[in-house]
C-alpha cells in the first residue's frame, strides 16, 4: 500500500509527531516471545489476581484499578503487579523501525519503557532521547539531538517512584496536570504531521485522548493525522476523515514493510558534526574529550566569558545599566562600569586561586543587600579574569538549569587550564553546589566556585557552603566620588550636571546607606524612585503595554522570568501579536532572555527586582493585583521549570499570598494551587499556613494532614502541625481543651525530631509551645514552673544538638523576659546574633531589648546597622524611628528612616499610622495625606483604630483646640496650625461637646488620619 504523501515527507524531513497506544503490545514481547497485554489484557490480568467482582467481558483498567486500590490498601500492590507484567517487554522487529525515523516528538499513554528500549538497542539512532513525564515536568533537551518521549500517563520504569494515571479518580485529580501536558503537546502538533499506531477507534483512551486534543485546538481544526488500524468500519474511517483522521487499513507490521520501502531514513537525517562544532567556542572545538551533545548543552547554560576578548563586537550599554538593568558583557569588557571598593580585594583572592600549583576546590562568596549591584561585580571579576589570562571563566545563565554534570564536562576540557565557575543567584541552587563541591573534592579537582547572592536569601538558605566571604558595603566617599566621575563621563548625571561637586556628592550621600541603583536614580532624577518608577509606568500610554509590564513585575519581583508564550497566553494574544502591540511602547523598560538558545525560547524582566517590586506595590490597586494573581496561577503550566519556579514563588511568600484581599480569595488561591500540583505537600502546607494566619486553626489542621498523609516523611510538615495546634491550644477558651492540643502538638514536634534531633526549629517550636502555656497559664504556680523547667530543659538539648542556634538563643531570651530578667535576656540574644550575624530577627530583638532596657545608644546603633542593610525590612524601620525620637532626635531624621522602607512598610497599617502620623506632626501635611490614603487604597480592616499614639514615645501631643463643627456621633475640632481634626465622638465621659467650646485635646492616629484621643474642657 502507498502512505499518503504528505504523511511520507513529514517522516522524511523529521516533522512528524508519533503516538503509541496500548494496541502496540502485540509488537513487544517477553524473553519468550510471547506478546504483552494490551491495556484489555492487563485489565484481565488485574481482574484475575485481584479477584475483581467484573460481569461478563466487560475488563475496563480503570474501574479495575480503582477497585483494587479501594479495596488493597491503595496502590502499592497494583503497581508493582503492573510492573511485573511489563518489566521484560522488549521491542519486535516491526517495532525496531521506530528508531529509524527521525520523530520530531513522540508520545505515549502506555507506561512501559519498550520505546526507550529501542532506541537503547538500534544500533544508530537518529536522536538520543529525553522521557518525559508530569512528574519530572519538561526537561531542557535540544531538537537538534535529543527526541522528547512524553508518557502522556506517567512512566513505571523512570527514576524514582512511579506515579501513573491509571484509576477513574486518577482522571479527575490530575485533571489539571494533565491539561497542561496536552498544552505542550499543542505546541508540537500545530506544524505537524501526527500519525497514531496502538490505537482502536473503540478504545475508550483513544476516544479520550482525541477528545482532549481538538478541545485544546477548538475552534481550529486539528492538524491532519493518521493512524494504522487494520479493524475499522467503512462508517467509522469516514467519520473519522470528518476530524480530519486519516485511516490506514493495514497492520503495523504491514504498515513498516510499506516504510522501508517507501520512507528514506537514517543517515540523510542526520545532522554533520560540523555544523554542530560551529555552535561551541573555538577554544573547544579540537579538544580530544569533544562530545557535541554535552559541549551544546553546556554553552547553552553557561557564558564561556573568555569569548568575549576575542569577540570586539560586544556592545556596551551604559544607558540602561544606569537606570538599573544588569550590565551587558559589552559593558564590562570597555570597562564602562562604577567600581566598588572591594573589587580589588576580591580579585586578588580569586587571582591567589588561578596562579596557585595545588589542585585545589575553593569557594568565594559575594553577598550584599539588594540593589547593591552583586551580578555586575560578578560579571566585572569574570571579564578581569579572563583580560588576565587566568583561565578558562564561566558564567552561569540565569535562570537556565543548572546541572552538576555540565560543570564536570567543561573540566573534562583542556586539563592544562584553570576552570573558574560564577553563580549568580546561588541561594536558588544550593544543593546542586553542595554536591559539585563535595564531588569536586572527593575527584581532587582544581576549580574555583564564585557565588553570589543577596546577603538575605543566602542566609536564609543556611547553606553551611564554606570559603572565602566578600560583601559589597554602603557607599563610601571615595565611591561617592568614582559614581559622580562616571555619570559625568557618559552623560547620565541629569539633574546633577549643573550642581558643583560639593552639592553632587551630597545629593548621592544623602542615599549613601541604600541600593546603588535608588541613590543613582533618586539622585540624578530629583525624585525618589517610587515616584519616579511611578511616573515611568504610568507614562506609558498604551494600555496593553501596561498591563503587560504589569503582569512581568508580577513575577519578576520575586526574581522569576515570565516565559513569551505565558505573557502573551494571559493577554489573550498570539505571540507574534504581542511583539506587534508592545513594539516601542516597553523598550529599556523591559527585558527579553534567550532561555533556551536551542529552542528559540524567551522570557521577559524587569531591569532590576526593586522597579518590578515598586511597580506592583505602588502602581496597582488592590483589585488589579488580586485578579493578575489568579489569571497568573490560572494559565501557568507547571511542567515548565520557570513556571514552575514561578508557581512555588508565589505559594511560599506569605506577603504574597496576603496580598489578597479576602479569605475566598485566598481560599481559591490555594484551591487552583492544589489542582495545578495535586500530589504536592508543601503547597497544602502553605495553605495551612494561610488558614493559621487567617485564625481558621481548624481548616489549617485539616490540611496539613492532607499534606502529611501524602508524605509523612517530611519533617518540616510536623514543624507546621506543630504551629497549628500550639495556635490551638493558646486560642482554647477551655484549658482542659488547650491542654490536649498542647500534648498533641508536643507529639507533633517530637515525630519531626525523630526524622532528624538536629532540626533546630523543633526545638524553637517545642520551646515556644511551653513558654506559651506557662503565659496563658496566670493561675497555678505549679505547672508553669513545670513548663518553665521543660522549655529550658528543650532549649539546653537543642543548644547541644542543633547545628543553627539563633532561634533557641531567641527562646532563651523569652524565658528571661518571662522571669523578668533583663540582662540575661540581652545575653542570651546577644549570643543569638553572635551565632547568626546576618540574621534580622535577632538583631531586631536584639535592638528592642536594648530599648527596653533603657540602652537607648546600643539599640540605635544596632538598628541603624540592620535598617541600612535591610531598607525594605519595615518593622526595625518603625523601631529605629521611634527610637530617635525617644532618645531626643529629631522628627526630619525619623521620617528619613521610615521613607526608606515604604516600598512593603505601605502594606502594614501600623507603619502607615506612624509614618503619616510624624508627617503631620511635623507639618508635613500634603506626604500625610499621600501616606494615609494608602490605607483607603489597601482597604485595611483596622484602618479606624488608633494604632499610633506619640504619648508613647515621649512625644508632647498635647494642644489647646476649638469645636469646629458637631455632627451625628463626630466633631472636628480647629488646632492652630494644623488641618482640621476628626473627634469620633458628639460627646466625650459626660462632656457633651458643643461648637465654638474651648478643649484641651491630645491627638493620636490610625492608619486613615489623625484624631483626637482625649479632649477635656478649658
Amino acid at each position: 500500500m502507498e502512505i499518503p504523501f504528505q504523511l511520507r515527507q513529514a517522516m522524511e524531513d523529521g516533522t512528524c509527531v508519533l503516538f503509541v497506544g496500548a494496541g502496540m503490545g502485540h509488537y513487544m514481547v517477553d524473553e519468550n516471545q510471547n506478546a504483552i497485554p494490551d491495556g484489555t489484557a492487563l485489565a484481565k490480568k488485574l481482574t484475575e489476581k485481584f479477584s475483581v467482582p467484573v460481569s461478563g467481558d466487560s475488563y475496563d483498567l480503570t474501574k479495575v484499578s480503582q477497585y483494587i486500590e479501594m479495596k488493597h490498601g491503595g496502590r502499592t500492590q497494583l503497581v508493582a503487579f503492573i510492573r511485573e507484567c511489563l518489566i521484560d517487554a522488549n521491542p519486535s522487529d516491526s517495532f525496531m523501525w521506530i528508531p529509524s525515523v527521525k520523530w520530531k516528538a513522540i508520545f505515549t499513554t502506555n507506561y512501559d519503557n519498550v520505546i526507550q528500549k529501542a532506541y537503547d538497542q538500534y544500533p544508530s539512532p537518529n536522536l538520543n532521547y529525553v522521557t518525559i513525564t508530569r512528574s519530572t515536568g519538561i526537561k531542557d533537551f535540544d531538537p537538534k539531538l535529543e527526541l522528547p518521549i512524553f508518557h502522556l500517563h506517567g512512566a513505571l520504569f523512570e527514576e524514582g517512584s512511579p506515579n501513573i494515571i491509571i484509576t477513574q479518580q486518577d482522571y479527575v485529580k490530575f485533571k489539571e496536570q494533565r491539561r497542561m501536558m496536552f498544552e505542550h503537546l499543542k505546541h508540537y502538533m500545530a506544524a505537524s504531521c501526527v500519525l497514531y499506531i496502538g490505537y482502536s477507534h473503540n478504545d475508550s483512551n483513544w476516544n479520550s485522548l482525541l477528545t482532549e486534543i481538538e478541545e485544546e485546538f477548538y475552534p481550529a481544526d486539528i492538524p491532519v493525522a493518521y493512524r494504522v488500524d487494520p479493524y475499522t468500519s467503512a462508517l467509522d474511517t469516514e467519520l473519522l476523515k470528518a476530524r480530519n483522521i486519516i485511516t490506514i487499513s493495514q497492520k503495523f507490521d504491514e504498515f513498516v514493510n510499506d516504510a522501508k520501502l517507501q520512507v528514506v531514513t537514517s543517515d540523510a537525517q542526520k545532522i554533520s558534526l560540523e555544523e554542530l562544532r560551529s555552535h561551541i567556542p573555538v577554544d573547544f572545538r579540537d579538544s580530544e574529550e569533544l562530545n557535541p551533545a554535552s559541549a551544546l548543552r553546556l554553552f547553552s547554560s553557561w557564558d564561556y566569558v573568555n569569548n568575549g576578548l576575542e569577540n570586539g563586537q560586544l556592545k556596551p550599554d551604559v544607558h540602561n545599566y544606569v537606570r538599573g538593568d544588569k550590565p551587558t558583557w559589552g559593558t564590562v569588557f570597555n570597562d564602562m562600569y562604577f567600581t566598588r571598593d572591594v573589587e580589588d580585594e576580591m580579585y586578588d583572592s580569586l587571582l591567589d586561586y588561578a596562579t596557585e600549583t595545588k589542585n585545589r576546590t575553593r569557594v568565594c562568596m559575594l553577598s550584599a543587600p539588594a540593589g547593591y549591584g552583586t551580578s555586575t561585580l560578578l560579571m566585572v571579576l569574570a571579564s578581569r579574569l579572563v583580560k588576565d589570562r587566568a583561565g578558562q571563566v564561566f558564567f552561569h545563565r540565569n535562570p537556565t538549569e543548572l546541572r552538576e554534570g555540565d560543570v564536570f564536562y567543561a573540566l573534562s576540557l583542556d586539563s592544562s587550564q584553570r576552570k573558574i565557575f560564577f553563580i549568580d543567584n546561588a541561594a536558588d541552587y544550593t544543593n546542586i553546589i553542595r554536591r559539585i563541591l563535595f564531588k569536586a573534592r572527593e575527584s581532587n579537582h582544581a576549580v574555583l566556585i564564585v557565588l553570589g547572592d543577596r546577603r538575605n536569601e543566602w542566609a536564609q538558605a543556611r547553606t553551611q557552603i564554606t570559603g572565602d566571604t566578600f560583601e559589597i558595603q554602603p557607599l563610601s566617599d571615595t565611591e561617592i566620588e568614582r559614581l559622580i566621575d562616571f555619570l559625568s563621563k557618559y552623560n547620565e548625571l541629569n539633574k546633577l550636571e549643573h550642581l558643583d561637586r560639593e552639592h553632587q556628592i551630597a545629593a548621592i550621600r544623602r542615599n549613601y546607606n541604600r541600593e546603588l541603583l535608588v541613590s543613582v536614580r533618586e539622585a540624578t532624577e530629583g525624585n525618589n524612585i517610587e515616584a519616579i518608577i511611578e511616573d515611568e509606568y504610568f507614562g506609558i500610554k498604551d494600555e496593553f503595554s501596561r498591563r503587560a509590564y504589569a503582569i512581568i513585575c508580577c513575577f519578576h519581583q520575586h526574581g522569576s522570568l515570565l516565559r513569551i508564550e505565558l505573557l502573551s497566553s494571559l493577554l489573550e494574544v498570539s505571540v507574534v501579536q504581542l511583539y506587534d502591540k508592545i513594539k516601542g511602547f516597553l523598550d529599556g523598560v523591559v527585558q527579553f532572555e534567550c532561555i533556551n538558545e536551542r529552542r528559540g525560547e524567551y522570557a521577559a524582566r524587569a531591569r532590576h527586582r526593586i522597579i518590578a517590586s515598586i511597580v506592583w506595590e505602588r502602581c496597582l490597586d488592590a483589585g488589579t493585583q488580586d485578579e493578575i494573581i489568579h489569571l497568573a496561577v490560572d494559565k501557568m503550566n507547571i511542567l515548565h521549570r520557570l513556571d514552575k519556579a514561578a508557581f512555588e514563588s508565589f505559594i511560599r511568600s506569605d506577603r504574597f499570598v496576603d496580598s489578597l484581599r479576602t479569605l475566598e480569595s485566598k481560599i481559591r488561591f490555594f484551591e487552583k494551587a492544589c489542582k495545578k500540583d495535586p500530589d504536592n505537600p508543601y503547597v497544602r502546607q502553605h495553605y495551612a499556613r494561610m488558614y493559621v494566619r487567617s485564625d481558621i486553626e481548624s481548616s489549617a489542621l485539616r490540611t496539613i494532614e492532607e499534606a502529611i498523609q501524602m508524605n509523612g516523611s517530611i519533617r518540616s510538615l510536623y514543624h507546621t502541625k506543630g504551629y497549628i495546634l500550639y495556635h490551638m491550644a493558646m486560642s482554647s477558651e477551655s484549658t482542659e481543651v488547650g491542654r490536649r492540643r498542647l500534648v498533641q502538638s508536643e507529639e507533633a514536634y517530637f515525630t519531626g525530631l525523630k526524622i532528624d534531633d538536629r532540626d533546630e526549629y523543633m526545638y524553637q517550636g517545642l520551646a515556644q509551645l511551653y513558654l506559651g502555656w506557662v503565659s496563658k497559664q496566670k493561675d497555678g504556680e505549679e505547672e508553669r514552673t513545670i513548663y518553665l523547667a521543660k522549655a529550658e530543659d528543650i532549649i539546653n538539648k537543642g543548644l547541644k544538638k542543633s547545628r543553627n542556634k539563633e532561634g533557641l538563643w531567641i527562646e532563651s531570651s523569652n524565658v528571661d523576659k518571662l522571669l523578668g530578667n533583663n540582662l540575661g535576656r540581652i545575653h542570651s540574644l546577644e549570643k543569638a546574633v553572635s551565632d547568626a550575624p546576618g540574621s534580622i530577627i535577632s538583631r531586631y530583638l536584639l535592638a528592642k531589648a536594648y530599648n527596653f532596657n533603657s540602652q537607648i545608644d546600643k539599640g540605635i546603633k544596632l538598628l541603624s546597622e540592620l535598617t541600612r542593610d535591610n531598607p525594605d525590612e519595615y518593622r526595625p524601620a518603625i523601631e529605629y524611628a521611634l527610637s530617635i525620637i525617644r532618645s531626643g532626635g529629631t522628627m526630619d531624621n525619623a521620617i528619613a528612616v521610615l521613607n526608606q522602607s515604604t516600598l512593603y512598610g505601605y502594606s502594614d497599617a501600623y507603619f502607615v499610622a506612624t509614618f503619616g502620623g510624624l508627617l503631620f506632626l511635623n507639618k508635613e501635611f500634603e506626604r500625610a495625606d499621600v501616606v494615609f490614603n494608602e490605607a483607603i487604597r489597601r482597604e485595611f480592616s483596622n484602618a479606624r483604630h488608633i494604632l499610633f499614639n506619640p504619648m508613647d514615645v515621649g512625644m508632647q501631643c498635647d494642644y489647646n483646640a476649638i469645636v469646629k463643627y458637631v455632627g451625628a456621633g463626630h466633631s472636628y475640632v480647629l488646632i492652630n496650625g494644623f488641618p482640621d481634626i476628626i473627634c469620633p465622638s458628639s460627646k466625650y465621659h459626660k462632656l457633651i461637646i458643643e461648637r465654638g467650646m474651648k478643649l484641651k485635646v491630645s491627638i493620636a492616629f490610625t492608619p486613615l488620619r489623625p484624631v483626637v484621643k482625649e479632649l477635656h474642657k478649658i
